[in-house]
């Protein structure tokens, strides 16, 4: 990830400030509809898991150093999910759920410009993730 890109995440994340109660509800609509069986994987309710994901991208967009280093977080995000059942294959769906729901939200914020930088962004999260799902010796 760049720094123009960085600055292109971080901007438009400020742009959905405050963030509205029902974006991750409309993520997770997005995702499961398109990928009903990824469904199982989610326990307990939509409106917590909502929650707790909107709150964890927030610290993971001010978490990103300037230099676009990640938060040590991720990875450990990263290994909770491979015990919640998150595959390397689940990572595309999630990514296009993700941009599509900014893009809906955002409206003409969010260019192709902006696009590529949130596609780059999550690309580098999810590397960060997966590493933490490789087997281990």
């Amino acid at each position: 990830m760049t720094p123009r890109q960085l600055e292109l995440v971080q901007d438009s994340f400020a742009a959905l400030r405050p963030l509205p109660k029902d974006l991750g509800i409309a993520f997770y609509q997005r995702l499961l509809a398109a990928n009903p069986s990824m469904a199982g994987m989610f326990k307990g309710s939509i409106e917590n898991q909502s929650a707790m994901f909107v709150s964890a991208l927030a610290l993971t967009v001010a978490g990103i150093a300037p230099d676009g280093s990640l938060p040590s977080s991720v990875r450990d995000l990263g290994a909770r999910h491979a015990g919640y059942g998150v595959r390397p294959e689940h990572y595309g769906p999630f990514r296009d759920a993700l941009l599509d729901t900014f893009a809906e939200r955002l409206g003409d914020v969010f260019t192709p410009e902006v696009r590529q930088a949130w596609s780059a962004a999550f690309d580098e999260l999810a590397e960060a993730m997966r590493s933490q799902t490789a087997p281990r010796p």
